[in-house]
């Protein structure tokens, strides 16, 4: 029988050593196929938490760099982290917004573009434990 007390070491040690709240807390898929599973995210910030790799890689570009732009990298821990992570459907649509989905080695690639701007959010998501978890998000905005 488990206990709070026995999933809190499994649940600790998941999160130190990488991996999602949702594997560690065993939360069921909500979807069988990455359309249907990225649907569901990203209308539910409590499953974008479930399903979110902490530490997120996270990398924005810094546009005033000299001599160019460069990519900016860096781990994002519980803490900093901001939820939702992904702009919802209804955000989606009042911005304009496109969306692409690629395979990519390794997984899935999804690029939110918002009309009319510079706007572009990538998003990178891998099969794990039966489910997708988000491993990083690229905000390549300008």
């Amino acid at each position: 029988m488990k206990t709070l007390f026995s999933t809190i070491p499994a649940f600790a040690a998941m999160l130190i050593f990488g991996g999602s709240a949702a594997q560690a807390a065993g939360k069921a898929c909500p979807a069988t196929t990455f359309p249907k599973f990225l649907t569901a995210f990203a209308a539910d910030p409590a499953l974008q938490r479930a399903h979110t790799r902490i530490p997120l890689s996270y990398e924005t570009i810094d546009a005033t760099a000299q001599p160019e732009p460069r990519t900016v990298r860096k781990m994002l821990d519980a803490k900093t982290i901001r939820f939702p992570i992904m702009p919802s459907p209804v955000e989606q649509k009042k911005k304009h917004m496109t969306s692409l989905n690629k395979v990519v080695p390794g997984g899935m690639e999804v690029t939110l573009r918002a009309g009319e701007t510079d706007e572009q959010l990538r998003f990178f998501f891998r099969q794990e434990s039966g489910c997708w978890t988000l491993l990083r998000k690229s905000d390549d905005s300008l």
